[in-house]
């Protein structure tokens, strides 16, 4: 006989204390050597990091393409945005990645 149990899920712990924040922005189509010191180096120059992450495979401990970057305020994040999706230079690889608002995840 199963029960329902109709509490939330526990929380994870790690990722960071930004998880909610309306000023971060996901990063999609990273070139394999970008890790979280060259992200925040990237969005640096459009205002102050508050948290970058590049997302790790969890056996292989290599980038699994995409990562998060939350900034101090809604104006940095617009710039950032702005300047940055569709960039190819910077991700060091022949497609542009993408930055994009994150959504909350439930």
């Amino acid at each position: 006989m199963s029960s329902y149990n109709d509490s939330p899920p526990p929380r994870r712990e790690g990722g960071g204390g930004y998880n909610n924040s309306p000023n971060k922005l996901f990063v999609g189509n990273l070139s394999w050597n970008v890790d979280d010191i060259s992200l925040e180096t990237i969005f640096s120059d459009y205002g102050k990091v508050l948290e970058a992450k590049v997302i790790s495979d969890r056996e292989t401990g290599k980038s699994r393409g995409f990562g998060f970057v939350t900034l101090a305020s809604a104006t940095e994040v617009s710039e950032a945005i702005n300047n940055l999706d569709g960039a190819v230079s910077l991700s060091s690889n022949e497609y542009p990645f993408y930055v994009v608002l994150s959504q909350k995840q439930l």
